[in-house]
């Protein structure tokens, strides 16, 4: 079994301590739903302890208000409802990860509906920003297949049927004029990262070094964001510099779009993949 270890001894940098605001909240999520034939030993281990590191960073330097970690079967969409309404009552930024499977389907008003899979039921696009009211989250990492899919820009995404919004960027950030490549921006005021396609299981290494997996980028990422106070586009630079044989993310094989199919016995399932950054890059941690 691959376990996350060795990044605590040989990629990070010495930590310093930094201060921010109490009245932020920072949420992170692990449902450890396994897919047979896409989950390898190990996944479901690395995931739990990538959320406890995010906590970790956020607990140790910053002062946020409320620092919550879930993972495996306690991750629930009710869960993730309450700790969104909760959240935005009583704290005035949010910044959220999820890491897990994802899908999509047609919803009852005709929308591509995405939902987050835990192993109870579905968490819906729709359902979950009902739940977050009228407000939003600053900083959504959604690691997760799809999750940066079927937004349109300056459109209405609003479903009657399903009295919510459609398309996660949508139903988490409550903005519909976010830039497409947040990576390059300098303009809003949240950041989104997600997937076209799909993302990368924590224990491939795709368009890495050697000896480096995708729970080290993402571990990495929180490090500089965190610690470093780095800016999305600067932390993501010094990921893939870290992580990478690029030296920015730009660059990097996450970023741009690959085919890719993880059941090659079903040609449907090859999709056109790549992490996507959408907002302002230029912000970090709320």
């Amino acid at each position: 079994m691959i376990l996350l270890l060795s990044l605590f001894t040989t990629l990070l940098l010495p930590l310093s301590v930094r201060t921010t605001e109490a009245s932020n909240a920072s949420l992170s999520y692990a449902p450890n739903y396994a897919i047979i034939g896409l989950d390898v030993e190990g996944e479901a281990e690395n995931s739990t302890l990538v959320v406890n590191y995010i906590k970790e960073l956020f607990d140790n330097y910053t002062y946020y208000g409320w620092n919550g970690n879930w993972s495996g079967n306690i991750v629930t969409p009710a869960l993730y409802k309450y700790n969104a309404g909760f959240a935005e009552l009583y704290f005035d930024n949010i910044a959220l990860f999820s890491k897990g499977h994802a899908s999509m389907s047609e919803c009852a008003g005709g929308f591509n509906q995405s939902y987050i899979m835990t192993q109870t039921t579905h968490l819906y696009d729709w359902n979950y920003g009902s739940s977050a009211g009228s407000q939003a989250h600053e900083l959504v990492v959604l690691w997760h297949c799809g999750t940066a899919m079927n937004y349109a820009p300056y459109t209405n995404m609003y479903c009657q049927s399903c009295q919510g919004d459609v398309s996660f960027p949508m139903a988490f950030t409550k903005d519909n004029t976010i830039s497409l490549d947040g990576y390059n921006s300098t303009t809003g005021n949240r950041v989104f990262i997600g997937f076209e396609g799909w993302s990368p299981q924590f224990l491939s290494t795709e368009g890495l070094s050697n000896n480096c997996y995708y729970y080290h980028f993402c571990a990495a990422l929180y490090q500089f964001l965190i610690e470093e106070q780095l800016s999305v586009s600067d932390a993501l630079d010094e990921t893939t510099r870290l992580v990478t044989e690029q030296t920015s993310f730009g660059e990097s094989y996450i970023a741009n779009p690959h085919y890719k199919n993880p059941f090659p016995e079903n040609p449907d399932f090859n999709m056109s993949s790549r992490m996507r950054i959408y907002g302002n890059g230029n912000l970090g941690i709320p």
